[in-house]
């Protein structure tokens, strides 16, 4: 009996019974009660090409496979003497049952020297396997990951070295004293949750206004009749770097550990799943760009593989056979940057989780993928009046990523950074439009901006050709003349 993902050993002895003839020809072969049922996927029109490959993946990975070892040299059986062959089976979903077929023979020569024609002997050893289910992800959504998080949680970090006196001096403004043993649990359990996820944002070392990450859900459920833990790594992706790490990191807790500190983009979240129970499980994904995400989808099927190709499935549009390529892509890359395993502690039973059920649709793409151009801004004050101004009226303050609270007839500086994350250059052309903020102002009040808002520089620039991955930033001085 196995679980899904589950994978144990055995070993089957063969014995030579003849007293003069060598057995020098041995062949072990698999069968599975899946095969059939594959294949007559496999026969069928109506699969799309990402449908298609996933068939042909799930029939190239077989229940049971020769353990690495005896298949580099093939055993050679002596008369009166036996050879182990260790075995491995997998709890591959749908399994009933399976067959080790060993074909051996004698051939006499050499296998460099062997005809066109030679005969065997064949023997067949059934096996009956039950595969349960253990724990299944039931839904999967990719959202798009604000960078006020990272900001707040940069914040948050910044105010933690204080004294015991300033802490007790000034309480948070979202301070709620609960009356009820009830409300205190719901507040406890929130709280646990929201610091859990800042210590995942501290740890993997976001910027205040990072926006390289996206927010992945994941609903796991537990179908096996006993607790199960599960861990699910994050890998980076090979064409992401590392981040430069923070000068202060907290104390990692037992729910997410960190590989190393070096690479904070690798990290493992471990989760409790008591039978019967789901739940969702958020992770940080690093968002990448495919250069090439519109190729054809390969076929894992020698015999299908034809110089010209025709597409078969149900009739779709140029634009949706785009659209399904460009998600098979991103789809295959998600996969290689999640691993997830499940152990059951009582009887230290581990196995791996199918993570190929998750689909993602255009919108799911689109939270996961970069943009060709990213465009962010910052303001800050100008270096020839950082020295003269004094006091709290003269200090800029940063309220959000995208919000300033900016004084007055001070010189500020506006950076534009621009970059690329495409496999082409770019040639930009930047042009900053002030405006007003809020949408409905009257005609005469978007004149009179000039009034508030004084820019030194050009608002209109042709800018250098943009490499791929090549970033540049340009520099406008702003002054705030008005209040409001």
């Amino acid at each position: 009996m196995l679980l899904e993902g589950e994978t144990k050993t055995f070993t089957v002895v063969l014995y030579n019974t003849s007293r003069t003839v060598a057995a020098d020809l041995v062949l072990p072969t698999f069968e599975d009660s899946t095969a059939a049922q594959l294949q007559a996927g496999l026969a069928t029109k109506e699969l799309t090409p990402s449908d298609l490959y996933e068939v042909e993946l799930v029939t190239a990975k077989k229940a049971l496979k020769l353990l690495q070892g005896n298949d580099e040299s093939p055993p050679i059986i002596e008369p009166r003497k036996e050879v182990t062959l260790g075995i491995e089976a997998a709890g591959k979903p749908g399994l009933s049952g399976a067959s080790v077929q060993i074909s051996y023979g004698h051939l006499g020569v050499p296998r460099s020297e062997l005809k066109d024609r030679f005969y065997t002997r064949q023997l067949s050893i059934p096996l009956t396997i039950t595969v349960n289910a253990s724990i299944e992800i039931s839904r999967t959504d990719l959202l798009p990951f604000s960078p006020s998080f990272a900001w707040q949680n940069h914040q948050r970090q910044s105010s933690q070295p204080r004294s015991p006196s300033t802490t007790k001096s000034s309480p948070p403004m979202n301070d709620c004293r609960p009356s009820s043993m009830s409300s205190r649990s719901k507040l406890s359990k929130s709280s646990n949750n929201e610091n859990r996820f800042q210590a995942l944002l501290s740890r993997i070392g976001l910027s205040s206004n990072d926006e390289s990450y996206c927010l992945i859900c994941l609903d796991c459920r537990n179908s096996w009749p006993a607790p199960l833990s599960i861990s699910i790594q994050v890998r980076p992706p090979p064409s992401i770097s590392p981040p430069p790490a923070t000068p202060t990191s907290p104390t990692p807790k037992p729910t997410e550990s960190i590989a190393n500190n070096s690479n904070k983009l690798t990290y493992t979240v471990h989760e409790s799943l008591q039978p019967g129970h789901t739940k969702r499980i958020l992770l940080l994904l690093p968002r990448i760009r495919l250069p090439a995400a519109h190729r054809s989808i390969p076929s894992l099927n020698p015999a299908a593989k034809k110089q010209f190709v025709v597409t078969t499935g149900p009739k779709a549009s140029y634009e949706a056979q785009l659209a399904a390529r460009e998600a098979f892509w991103y789809r295959e890359e998600l996969l290689k940057q999640i691993h997830a395993t499940w152990t059951e502690e009582s009887t230290q039973r581990t196995g791996a989780i199918n993570t190929r059920g998750i689909r993602l649709s255009q919108r799911m793409v689109q939270a996961y993928k970069l943009p060709e151009l990213e465009i962010s801004m910052a303001l800050s004050v100008s270096q020839s009046s950082s020295s003269t101004t004094d006091g709290d009226e003269q200090a800029l303050t940063q309220i959000s990523p995208t919000t300033y609270t900016a004084p007055l007839s001070v010189p500020l500086t506006l950076s534009t950074t621009l970059t690329n994350h495409s496999s082409q250059p770019i040639h930009p052309l930047l042009r900053l439009q002030p405006r007003l903020a809020g949408e409905g102002h009257p005609h005469h009040v978007a004149l009179d901006l000039g009034r508030k808002l004084l820019i030194h520089g050009l608002l209109q620039r042709p800018l250098p050709v943009l490499r791929p991955g090549e970033s540049r930033s340009v520099d406008v001085g702003v002054v705030v003349l008005g209040r409001g």
